[in-house]
């Protein structure tokens, strides 16, 4: 079973790779994911199977894999609105209950201003302490960008929803 956590960005900001491994290496993580993480993680570029290059930017439309100390199925995505068919609005109506209408809304037009959001996806054979990293990347774009993070699944300690980067700091994965 694969899970994905997807990031909204709500201001028309960018991020590196550089910038990414900088905030995952500065969390807090308990021993076994800092192993699984390692000191020198990578971003390979789907298609090609090329790495990042540390200085790269992370944009649409892209698939990227993670190269980690443990083989693992940790994915990154970032998927232009329009090509998906995604109706800002519907979207954070059906997964956003945990929101004001108000907010919501707020949400949907800087959403869609900026056209596109990130996913961090774990396929099935997962590795263990990938869980918690899946939570983390997740964590450490929505702080880069200043975005939102979405619980699709109840397989979270916060039910599902739409959260901010510090609402979402406790957030620990229910599943292996």
């Amino acid at each position: 079973m694969s899970v994905d956590i997807e990031v909204i960005p709500v201001k028309n900001k960018t991020f590196t790779w550089e910038a990414l491994k900088f905030e995952l290496l500065a969390l807090s993580l308990d021993q076994q994911v800092s192993l699984l993480l390692g000191r020198e993680p990578k971003l390979l570029k789907l298609s090609s199977r090329h790495e990042v290059e540390v200085g790269q930017v992370i944009l649409p439309t892209n698939y990227y894999c993670f190269q980690l100390t443990r083989d693992n199925t940790l994915m990154l995505s970032c998927d232009k609105n329009a090509e998906t068919y995604t109706d800002e609005q519907a979207y954070l109506d059906d997964f956003g209950r945990n929101l004001t209408p108000d907010i919501r809304a707020y949400i949907s037009k800087c959403w869609a201003e900026v056209g596109y959001s990130y996913a961090v996806e774990s396929w099935g054979g997962r590795t263990e302490g990938e869980t918690v990293l899946l939570v983390a990347i997740s964590k450490a774009i929505a702080r880069l960008l200043d975005g939102f993070i979405v619980i699709k699944d109840d397989l979270f300690s916060l039910p599902v929803g739409v959260y901010s980067p510090s609402e979402f700091s406790s957030c620990k994965p229910m599943f292996r």
